[in-house]
């Protein structure tokens, strides 16, 4: 029940997260998609919460479509970290969607704080 409630959070994070890259890049310039340690403020908590369950989503949707991109590795191709198995299609999906999703959440965040400036510009 928990594990259901923690995905709706993050799949509603997300989905807001790029509905504000696309209507409202405003949205940009008052997150900090890194949170600074030192302050503990509710705004920088909840900031960090709200891009945490950004990240866990983009990162399970990257995750999905790459292990649908990998699919055509055969299922013998593993590693045994720890005699047991695991997929080398899966531990290239957790390696790319977690490399992936970091860097777009950053560069949207970019490219939103470059558009506003450009539309103060004219």
């Amino acid at each position: 029940m928990i594990a259901t409630l923690i995905s709706w959070a993050c799949a509603g994070c997300t989905a807001h997260y790029f509905w504000q890259f696309f209507h409202n890049p405003q949205f940009f310039l008052t997150i900090n998609p890194w949170i600074e340690l030192p302050s503990k403020t509710w705004k920088s908590i909840l900031g960090g919460a709200y891009i945490l369950a950004v990240w866990i989503g983009t990162g399970y949707c990257v995750y999905k479509g790459m292990q649908a991109t990998l699919d055509w590795m055969p299922k013998s191709w593993t590693v045994m970290p720890d005699d047991e198995p695991i997929l080398v299609r899966d531990s290239l999906a957790d390696t790319i969607a977690a490399m992936a999703s970091i860097l777009l959440i950053t560069e949207l965040a970019n490219v939103a704080k470059r558009l506003v400036k450009a539309e103060r510009v004219l």
